[in-house]
């Protein structure tokens, strides 16, 4: 199983042992199934965006819990154990350590669930983790943020894929050992193939499914940018515009903010 990785989980996940700072905003991840409370945190984050309306931050937040669901798939495939991402078991801390509010995920308890000996049981377990988490938990908490926000829920589901493909692209570049390697290329196959829509994530295709496009390198020849399978919204926020890997700019447009980007660097 080997010694849990936690600063990759908070560097790359936002997943955190430790309680936020006192200035911070603190909410019980299940209290944002609750209509007015998911309501009066958006307004909060959607002021410091100094953004219009709410999409924005709904999509922001969509991204952090996505988190969670990377530091899942890191930990069931790398140390064959599942922790406990209930949202009754996870406190939202947003602190303001940078130029944009900052958000991460703090288990209340660190309890974890290890997988069975054996293929098939091992397979029947996965299916549960993954299920239990994106249908009784990311489902719940991204149907709240649209129905919050106004923003379709393929927009908050459609954050994810691209960030899934590139972080478990980077892992299976960083780890060495091939059995570990094999496992994490097949779990990531299974969240993307091996979950029912409809019943796990209440859509018709699987998001995790969706195709991933890579782009013209920026500056680095050997780094290519991948196309977003939703836009973020970062251009509704005040003095940011378009990314990149919008995949709302036509290739006219993409070509202007490349060119800007290469100006500023």
């Amino acid at each position: 199983m080997g010694i849990m990785d936690f600063d990759r989980l908070e560097q790359r996940y936002g997943i955190t042992l430790l309680p936020a700072e006192p200035e911070a905003m603190v909410i019980p991840a299940a209290e944002l199934l609750q209509a007015s409370r998911m309501e009066e945190f958006l307004d909060h984050y959607r002021s410091l965006l100094r953004a219009d309306n709410r999409q924005p931050a709904a999509a922001f937040t969509a991204v952090s819990f996505g988190g969670a669901g990377l530091a899942l798939q890191y930990c069931v495939s790398v140390h064959d154990s599942a922790p406990d991402f209930s949202l009754d078991n996870l406190v939202l801390q947003m602190s303001l350590s940078s130029k944009r509010p900052d958000i991460s995920f703090r288990p209340l308890h660190w309890r974890e669930r290890e997988s069975p000996e054996g293929e098939l049981p091992r397979r029947q377990w996965l299916a549960e983790v993954l299920a239990g988490f994106y249908g009784g938990q990311a489902r719940p908490l991204l149907e709240s943020l649209s129905a919050a926000s106004g923003l379709h829920i393929s927009q908050l589901w459609g954050q994810l894929p691209t960030w899934f493909y590139r972080d478990i692209r980077q892992l299976l570049e960083e780890e060495r050992r091939e059995r570990i390697k094999a496992r994490i290329s097949d779990d990531y196959r299974f969240l993307r193939e091996g979950l029912e829509a409809r019943s796990v994530f209440g859509r018709s295709r699987n998001p995790f499914a969706a195709q991933i496009r890579a782009l013209e390198p920026l500056v680095d020849p050997d780094r290519l940018p991948l196309m977003k399978t939703a836009c973020c919204l970062n251009y509704m926020t005040e003095d940011y515009g378009y990314c990149y890997t919008c995949p709302r700019l036509n290739e006219e447009q993409r070509t202007l903010v490349a060119e800007s980007y290469r100006a500023r660097h």
